[in-house]
């Protein structure tokens, strides 16, 4: 009997040692365990405190429960400015409204929540300005599915939005432009494309009719035929200078040159033009005025309104070269005596998508692509050109240039 209960007592001892065994065993697992989630929660830990975009952990009611510190950098919010506020308290009503109703119809439908909600919205920081943010929410479901709180990542795409912003609006730009560029070569093909009309009817009477015309109307003919072919040279040779300076052959490389040096150089083969008119050209210019410019755009430049000024200049009438000072700015003013431009007009002048000429005193024929080739000119360095007239009394084309900080 002895013998059986001490038989019974080892085997309970060998059976309790070995629970102890198994007890400890878990034990160790268990602490493993532990030390495995506190460095875990270490590593989260480290990795949300520190992390450059702003993690909140929301209630069910979408209130703070946690938010990192990168809230303050962000928004120049404390935690304990935040923590119990609602996050819609910062998200404009219809972002809200959209996320709502997202989260509704996924709920309604069954659908699960695999991927988070993204959305993008303007949030107004501590200092009084906007922010742009995107927000990555994800819902956190219980073993029912139901929704226990919400997971958010919130990132500063604020430089995003303003480069997409920007792109959008050189897009814009540069729609326009093709758009103003297409019509303008549809307008060009016309005008190069309807004198030649006129020149081969010039040209068939002059070869059928030659013999038996009389020498004055020979002459006439032919000063129609020289007038017209003129005309067309102009406009190729201004074409050609627009088109260099567009497919950017003609290089823009200011440099600093003496002002009433320029002018001179630009009006000299204008001259015979004026003569023919009878006009009296004053320039009234500083010899010791110089101005920062690209020569050959500079000559080009003078040279269009310069020949402006005397088409549209009637005979023994005057034209003035001059300078004055705005904002500090130097600008040069070519102005004339002649026709003058009517006042709805004026705003169609410079426009590549608008079609404006007016035949000169002496019925002198033109396309509207010198001011436009002005206008390119100016654009190249900066400048600014614009012109005041009025209807019957003449015209002021102005243009600065940026000047020579020695005037």
């Amino acid at each position: 009997m002895i013998n059986q209960l001490e038989s019974e007592l080892d085997s309970n001892f060998k059976n309790f040692e070995q629970e102890i065994l198994e007890l400890n065993k878990i034990s160790e697992n268990y602490n493993n365990l532990l030390e495995t989630l506190k460095e875990s929660e270490a590593k989260y830990r480290f990795i949300t405190e520190n992390s450059a975009d702003i993690i909140f952990q929301l209630d069910k009611d979408y209130k703070v429960v946690y938010v990192n510190p990168a809230d303050e950098k962000l928004r120049g919010y404390k935690k304990e400015e935040i923590l119990g506020l609602s996050i819609w308290e910062f998200i404009e009503p219809k972002t809200r409204d959209q996320v709502h109703k997202m989260i509704s119809y996924k709920k309604e439908n069954n659908i699960p929540f695999t991927k988070p909600i993204c959305f993008q919205f303007p949030t107004l920081h501590k200092k009084g300005y906007y922010i742009w943010f995107e927000v990555n929410i994800n819902p956190i479901l219980d073993s029912q599915n139901n929704i226990t709180g919400y997971n958010a990542i919130s990132r500063d795409i604020t430089l995003r939005k303003k480069y997409e912003e920007e792109i959008q609006t050189k897009n814009k730009e540069l729609k326009e432009a093709n758009e103003a560029k297409d019509k303008f070569f549809s307008i060009i093909a016309h005008d190069l494309r309807s004198p030649y009309q006129g020149l081969m009817g010039i040209v068939s009477i002059l070869m059928n009719e030659f013999d038996s015309m009389s020498k004055k109307m020979a002459n006439d003919y032919l000063e129609l035929l020289n007038k017209s072919v003129r005309s067309q040279y102009n406009l190729l040779e201004d074409l050609l200078s627009w088109s260099k300076i567009q497919s950017g052959k003609m290089k823009c490389i200011p440099k600093k040159i003496n002002l009433l040096d320029g002018i001179n150089s630009a009006i000299t083969n204008l001259i015979p033009n004026a003569q023919n008119k009878n006009l009296n050209i004053e320039i009234n210019v500083n010899k010791y005025l110089s101005i920062y410019a690209d020569p050959d755009m500079f000559n080009l430049l003078a040279r269009n309104l310069l020949s402006n000024a005397i088409k549209f200049t009637g005979n023994s009438g005057k034209i003035e070269i001059l300078t004055g000072n705005l904002n500090n700015d130097i600008y040069v003013e070519i102005k004339d005596s002649g026709i003058g431009i009517e006042k709805e007009d004026i705003g169609k002048l410079f426009r590549m998508d608008i079609s404006f000429s007016m035949p000169g005193t002496n019925s002198e024929k033109g396309s509207g692509l010198g001011l436009l080739l002005c206008k390119e000119i100016i654009d190249k360095h900066n400048g600014k050109i614009w012109v005041e007239s009025k209807f019957g009394e003449g015209s002021s084309f102005k243009f600065i240039f940026p000047k020579d900080e020695d005037n």
